[in-house]
This record gives structure tokens, sequence and C-alpha cells, in this order.
């Protein structure tokens, strides 16, 4: 995503990797590169995923709500470990895990296909 984000021109994605190291500044994505953006049900279930339309966050949340932008910041903050796993206490140490526990070969729906790799990077 940042590597989209701040990508200048014609450059080639390890000429922006090599940028971002020294640089400290903040975008705005366009919104083909927002990311997947989901809810749960219930925070503790895997299984009450859902995924949540951007243009129209009303259809998730209710009438009076919806998304402005999505801003990426580089900072020169240190990285912060452990908070999604202590919110999201099911994940795995292993991306490609699929959130349901047993998934039918045959359900190819928006929640059978997520992995526990989406929602962090290891």
């Amino acid at each position: 995503m940042a590597l989209k984000a701040f990508k200048e021109g014609d450059e080639s994605p390890r000429q922006t990797s090599t940028r971002l190291q020294a640089l400290r500044e903040t975008r705005v994505l366009p919104r083909e590169n927002y990311p997947r953006l989901v809810t749960f049900g219930h925070i503790g279930s895997p299984q009450t995923v859902r995924r949540v339309d951007p243009d129209n966050l009303a259809a998730t949340f209710g009438p009076g709500y919806r998304l402005k932008s999505i801003t990426l910041e580089i900072t020169d903050a240190p990285v912060t470990r452990g908070e999604v796993e202590t919110v999201l206490g099911w994940l795995g140490e292993h991306p490609e895990t699929p959130l349901f526990p047993i998934v039918d070969p045959k359900d190819f729906s928006f929640a059978a296909k997520l992995r526990q790799g989406e929602f962090i990077r290891r």
C-alpha cells in the first residue's frame, strides 16, 4: 500500500522503497488503493466477518456514517506490535490459515476466502 501511495512518476518499486526509508510524509490514498474494509458482528468470532463498502458505510453502520478519506503517514515512531493480536485474539501464527476453522471447498463466499494474513503482516 505504501509503495503505491508514495510512488513518484515511473520509478521502480525498489526506487520507491529506497526513497521511503528517509521520507516522513502524509498522503491521502486514492480510492483505488483503499485496503479491504471489514467489521465483525462479534470481534471474538472470525466467522461473523462482513465486508464494508467504503462508498456506503451507512449500509453497514447505519445513517450518518461515511468515509471521507484514508490517510497513510510515514513517521519515526516505532512500529506498534501486538495491538492487532490483542484485539483479534483468534489470530494464529500462519497467514494462510482461513478465518473459518473448517472451510467447505465449495464455499466461495467473501468470508470463506479471507485468510488471517489479511489482518496482519509478519
